[in-house]
């Protein structure tokens, strides 16, 4: 991973200088609202890394719940937790952590289902949160959202695909696609 400030390269990390958590397959990062660098560390032990604004390096595995294989796309939410989609239609996985506080960590994972407990499509290609809090993810089949994605570690947690009137027909928004 490479620092650049000001157009200028100031540091090269890799796993000798990040006490041997960060590895060579990084597919995403993102910064929280603390400031904390999150790292999406494929083929790791510990695929999930982190890096503080002090310079410490930590790495977590969640017992075992996330494959260092599945990594791939994640986003920071307002309500400071992190969404991550799978590779290869393994759901979702979403984590909230004290870096220096691994003892105060929360995480969950489930399928893409709806209130019926049908799995709706767990291929997932994107994730965002829009303004209003609201999680869209673009699946194989469409689109579905999350409403109240602040309840994660509250409740089950249930998809809804959106619709719209299409020459005077309710259609689901972008099915197929």
């Amino acid at each position: 991973m490479i620092e650049v400030k000001d157009g200028l390269v100031t540091n090269i990390y890799d796993g000798a200088n990040t006490n041997g958590v960060l590895g060579n397959f990084i597919s995403s990062c993102k910064y929280d609202r603390n400031g904390n660098l999150w790292i999406m560390n494929r083929e790791r032990p510990k695929p999930i890394v982190v890096k503080t604004p002090e310079g410490k390096w930590y790495s977590f595995d969640y017992d075992l719940s996330l494959s260092n294989s599945q990594t791939y796309k994640f986003i920071s939410t307002m309500e400071g937790n992190f969404w991550h989609v799978s590779l290869r239609g393994s759901g979702i996985f979403v984590w909230n952590q004290d870096p220096e506080a691994p003892e105060s960590s929360d995480y969950t994972s489930f399928a893409v289902i709806d209130r019926s407990l049908k799995v709706l499509n767990n291929d997932i290609f994107d994730i965002v949160q829009d303004l209003d809090g609201t999680i869209w993810m673009g699946t194989a089949d469409g689109v579905v959202v999350y409403d109240y994605p602040e309840r994660v570690f509250k409740e089950p947690m249930y998809a809804r695909v959106p619709q719209i009137v299409v020459d005077g027909y309710l259609k689901d928004l972008l099915e197929g696609e």
